[in-house]
Order: structure tokens, then sequence, then C-alpha cells
């Protein structure tokens, strides 16, 4: 009797390793596989700042599309003309193929309630299980997936049981949606300075003047600079395809609250101008005439003043757009306000801008 059970104890031990070994090597291939999956991926394509979007043809002339459009391709702040934040392309769910599919930003838009030859491969994208939660009053509305069909991509569904649901689940959501957009285009266009072509000479000018690390790219020239301690300043630059390029950093002692002010920003800067920054026999200016842009928000977790608008020369003879960032010391004794400017003529500047920021927000 005693060898029988000790016979069944040694085969179930010898049943439960196997089925341990087996487990692993399950585990395992399903790893192996992901990984594969995962560096199989081709690479994102399409322009920055544009974003695809896959939704129902029917839907696309309705009040959904209508409020997308004013949440994503609302006018950019602070831009001399209007241009718009990101640039719409659509495309229905039978087209979703082959160069769609890398697109760098996708945005998939549903309804539930959807009947109709375009909405139905919508189900198929999102799968039956997402539906069914909607249907069911579950709380899907958005949710966010990457490198779903191509590497470095960025994806964003949004789902609702009718189109007024949908509508109004945008309209509450649209800056969540709008700014998870903007950092990820930041964050690509950063990860796109190339360790080997970045200005080490400037960055480091820019740490032992103001403390901060700075990601600055390739191309980039000191025009200016001064080493005061108490109002150190640098004045860096590059002219691509007739675009001058600019940023200037500066700081300042810090007094109080009011110094962070719209008002006060605004003559600093042009203190800073007419010292400073001198073209043409005359000197950059903040344009009050076209109302500057001006917020505080906080910035990888550090406080900033976000002013942004139209600069020009004080003889009116050149203007363009300037974003300008402005945070404390780490120890908060100094102000130190990072600016960057363009002068195109006749060239849309909102990419132009977008890639300056991405440079001004490594150093926040």
């Amino acid at each position: 009797m005693m060898k029988n059970q000790d016979e069944n104890q040694r085969l179930s031990i010898k049943f439960l390793l196997n089925l341990t070994f087996v487990f692993s090597l399950s585990l395992f291939a399903l790893s192996s596989c992901q990984v594969g999956e995962s560096s199989a991926l081709v690479p994102s394509a399409g322009r920055v700042g544009e974003i695809m979007i896959v939704m129902d043809s029917t839907k696309w002339n309705s009040e959904i599309a209508v409020t997308l459009k004013k949440i994503l391709a609302s006018p950019a702040d602070g831009m001399l003309k209007d241009e718009p934040s990101f640039k719409l392309k659509f495309v229905q769910p039978k087209d979703f193929t082959g160069f769609f599919k890398k697109h760098r930003n996708l945005l998939f838009v549903a309804t539930t309630d959807s009947k109709t030859v375009s909405g139905s491969p919508m189900q198929n994208i999102f799968g039956a299980e997402v539906f069914r939660k909607v249907t069911a009053g579950e709380d899907v509305f958005m949710y966010i997936k990457k490198n779903t069909f191509a590497k470095n991509q960025e994806l964003i569904y949004v789902i609702a049981d009718s189109d007024k649901k949908l509508v109004d689940n945008l309209i509450k959501s649209k800056d969540r949606m709008k700014n998870y957009f903007e950092q990820e285009e930041f964050r690509r266009i950063t990860e796109g300075f190339s360790t080997n072509k970045l200005s080490a000479d400037i960055a480091s000018k820019i740490n032992k003047k103001f403390g901060l690390n700075a990601i600055i790219p390739t191309g980039m020239e000191i025009v200016k600079e001064d080493s005061a301690q108490n109002m150190p300043f640098i004045w860096f630059g590059d002219i691509k395809n007739n675009a001058y390029q600019n940023i200037y950093i500066s700081a300042k002692p810090y007094i109080n609250k009011e110094d962070l002010s719209e008002k006060n920003l605004v003559l600093w800067h042009n203190e800073l101008g007419k010292k400073y920054i001198s073209m043409a026999s005359s000197y950059f200016t903040i344009e009050t005439e076209v109302q500057p842009y001006f917020k505080t928000q906080t910035l990888n977790n550090t406080f900033v003043a976000d002013l942004r608008g139209a600069w020009t020369l004080e003889n009116h003879t050149r203007g363009g757009t300037f974003v300008s960032l402005t945070r404390l010391s780490t120890d908060k004794k100094r102000m130190i306000s990072i600016t960057a400017y363009v002068y195109a003529p006749s060239e849309d500047k909102i990419e132009l801008m977008r890639r300056l920021e991405a440079v001004l927000r490594t150093m926040i």
C-alpha cells in the first residue's frame, strides 16, 4: 500500500515538472514571437504634424468630424497667420492598408451603432470585445496604443455607442488628445537629433552659464554671448532653406511671481533685444499690436511661463514668430528665459517652430 502511494506521489511530481517545463516553453515561445513581431515592424511614415483619421466615410462630414477638426486642426497658438496645429488626413476603413497602416499618428473613430458598409470594418479594427463593452455601457471611450503596425507609431482609439455621445466625449477629452499627439511629436523630434550630430560646445556653454542640460542639433552656431554673472546671455542660430532659426537664453535674479507676468516678460525680452539682438540697424522687439499668447503650465514637473506670438524689428522692416519658455533655476534664485524665433518670409512656420520648441523643451 505504502509502495503504491510512493509511486503515485513520484508520478504526480513528474507530471507537475513536465507541465511546468511545457508551460515555460510556451511562455518562451510566446515571448520570442512577440519580440520577433516587434523587431519585424517597419518604421512609421508620414510628415511631422500629420494625423491620419480612420473612420466611417458617412461620418467624415458629420458633427464628429467638425469637432475633431476644431480640436486638432485649430490654429496653433501665437502664429503670425492661422496655421493648423495638425494637418488631418482621412481614410476609410476599407482602404486602411499599405502605406496608411504605417502612418506615424493614427486616430480611429467609431460608434457601435454604425450599420454602414464603411462602419462595419471598424469592428474588426477595434475588436468585438471592445464593441461589447461599449454597448454594455462600460467606459472605454478612449485608449492609446503604440507600435501596432509600425515602429514609433502612436494610435488613439475613440469609440462610443452613438454620434452624440462620441461628440460629447471628444469635447470633454480635447486637451488630453491634442496634448498627447503634441508631446509625442516633440519626443520624436528630440530623438531624431542623432547623438553624433549634436553641438556639444553650445550645450556645454549653456550648462556652464545656466545650469541647464540641453540637446542642440548640429549646424547651429553662436552669434553672441555675454558671461556676466548676474545676467548671462547666449544667442545661437542656423539658416536652412532661407529660414533663419534662432535661440537665445538669458537669466536674471528672480524677485517674485510678478517677474513671470506677461507684461514683465515682454519688457524683459525687449530689453534683451535692444541690448543684444540687432539686425539691419534695428533690434528685436515683441509685437504687442498682435496680442501675444500667454499661459503658465507644468512641463517635466517644472513650472513654466509660456509666452509666444509675433516679433518684429523696431523699425518694422522684418518680423516673424517666437516662442519663449521661462523657468526658475533649481535654487529659485534666478529666472531663465529660453526663446526661439524664426524669420522665414512666405513660408509656413508651424513645423519650424515645433522643431525649435522641441530644443527648448530639452532645457526644462
